[in-house]
């Protein structure tokens, strides 16, 4: 047994009984079966609260058990490495943020990572309607704009409105726009920009 005070998994239980029942052989032998559990139980719980700091060590087998254990529900088992370590770095925040425009960035951003929200007021439009600018210059596969509108209809704020989705590619000299209108969840027109 760890005999050495200071840390709470360190300090014997016999320590902490009563001086009435420290000399109590029955209490004695019961409080030091008791003390090796709870710093077994203790040990095993700070290796576990460790894998969050670790989550950009940890191998895609550990971040899908991890990504279910944190109620994940945007979480993309198909997708790369790099966005699911997003994903479950941001998780707690998601659930905290839900239902707010803020919310609704995070979650884009964690798909297609640099990205931005347009509210209404910023650009005129009509009142809680908004419009998400995605930048594909980073992308290597398929755009992937079922995943964003699945994020849009989960995430957004229940009274807003996605009015235009449009993506681009930056490069040093120019900008590239794609762009969609939609109307409820329709994508109803595409062109270039």
């Amino acid at each position: 047994m760890i005999t050495t005070p200071g840390r709470f998994t360190e300090i014997p239980l016999i320590q902490t009984l009563p001086p009435a029942l420290e000399y109590d052989e029955k209490f004695r032998l019961a409080a030091e079966v008791v003390a090796e559990e709870i710093q077994a139980t203790m040990k095993m719980a700070l290796a576990y609260v460790g894998i969050y700091y670790r989550i950009d060590e940890l191998d895609e087998r550990v971040l899908d058990i991890l990504a279910y254990d944190l109620h994940a529900d945007w979480y993309d088992y198909e997708g790369s490495v790099e966005e699911k370590r997003r994903l479950i770095k941001n998780s707690v925040n998601f659930h905290r943020m839900m239902g707010t425009v803020a919310m609704l960035r995070k979650v884009i951003e964690s798909i297609h990572g640099d990205s931005a929200i347009e509210e209404w007021m910023n650009y005129g439009g009509q009142p809680y309607h908004f419009k998400l600018s995605i930048d594909v210059s980073n992308e290597s596969g398929p755009l992937e704009s079922e995943r964003v509108m699945s994020a849009v209809r989960t995430y957004k704020p229940p009274r807003a409105w996605l009015e235009a989705m449009n993506y681009f590619e930056s490069c040093d000299d120019a900008v590239m726009h794609a762009g969609a209108a939609c109307t409820g969840w329709q994508i109803v027109d595409q062109c270039p920009g």
